[in-house]
Formats: C-alpha cells, structure tokens, sequence
C-alpha cells in the first residue's frame, strides 16, 4: 500500500474559453499576449483561473462573515446568548425592543 507521502492532489491549472470564437475576447487576448510578451494563450487563461479562485474564496468569505452576524444579532435581539441576557435588564434587548432608535421618540 503506497504512503500518504506521494498522494497528489491535482487539479486544473487553467481554463478554457466557453466561446473559443468571440471577437472582443480574441482581440483582448492578443493584445495582453503582445502587451506583457507572454508565449501562449494558455498564461493568460491560468492568471484568470487563479483570480477566479481567490474572487469566490473572498466572496464565500464575506458571505459567512455576514451570516455569522447576522445570527448574532438575531441572538442578541432574543436574548438567547449569555451577552443578550446580562443586557436584558438595563432595558438594552428584551421585549417590546426591537434595536430600533427611531422607535424610541427619535
């Protein structure tokens, strides 16, 4: 049985075009390859794929960020968290409270 040691882990280090024959995107292509003196389409298409990558991680990221606050606010407002009951009684979170300042006469 081979070790852990020569396991891979491949994947894909670039991505082709879903439309092989779009103008703006040919043009756009040649003039990177002619700009930055790159020796193949294939550079190009593997920078992309990278950007990609690091665009969906940040935006998984932020989304969990964003849930993850929410709930704590969500838990805040119903007093379920030890920090929502120790506020409960200076009148901070509770019921008939919903957070709202506008609610309050201002």
């Amino acid at each position: 049985m081979p070790s852990i040691a020569f396991k891979r882990n491949y994947s894909k280090t670039s991505k082709t075009p879903r439309r092989p024959y779009e103008k703006e995107r040919l043009d756009q292509e040649l003039k990177l390859l002619g700009e930055y003196g790159l020796r193949c389409k294939r550079e190009i298409w593997r920078v992309q794929l990278a950007l990609a990558k690091i665009r969906k991680a940040g935006e998984t990221a932020a989304r969990s960020l964003g849930l993850t606050l929410l709930h704590m606010i969500q838990d805040l407002r119903q007093g379920d968290t030890r920090m929502g009951k120790r506020a409960k009684p200076f009148g901070l979170w509770g019921v008939g409270n919903t957070g709202d300042r506008r609610e309050a006469g201002g």
